[in-house]
């Protein structure tokens, strides 16, 4: 079962994605020729959709590591390093309401 900062964590990484894969001016589709991905892969791991990687961090991770690799960006650093924030019940809109950690 997921947990809010596994999910935090998860919509981190993705970002970090996205931002570097448009910093080079890829498109999904090119880095998902690249990485041997289908687009929709790619827009789940930019997304930090872990659950269309049947819920598995691990599986996620392992994915996001690749495209990591592949883009040039120091992936220990993302995927060891991503600050987990705890939110309040005002703060990130983007995580249902049932999901949300109050603190």
């Amino acid at each position: 079962m997921a947990n809010l900062l596994d999910i935090k964590k998860a919509k981190e990484i993705g970002s970090s994605i996205r931002k570097m894969r448009e910093a080079q001016y890829l498109s999904i589709g090119a880095l998902a020729t690249i990485t041997n991905f289908s687009i929709n892969q790619i827009m789940s791991l930019e997304n930090g959709n872990y659950f269309a990687f049947h819920e598995r961090l691990d599986k996620f991770y392992q994915s996001a590591s690749h495209c990591l690799d592949v883009l040039g960006a120091d992936r220990a650093k993302l995927l060891e390093e991503t600050p987990v924030v705890l939110i309040n019940k005002n703060t990130d809109v983007t995580i249902p309401h049932f999901l949300r950690k109050l603190t």
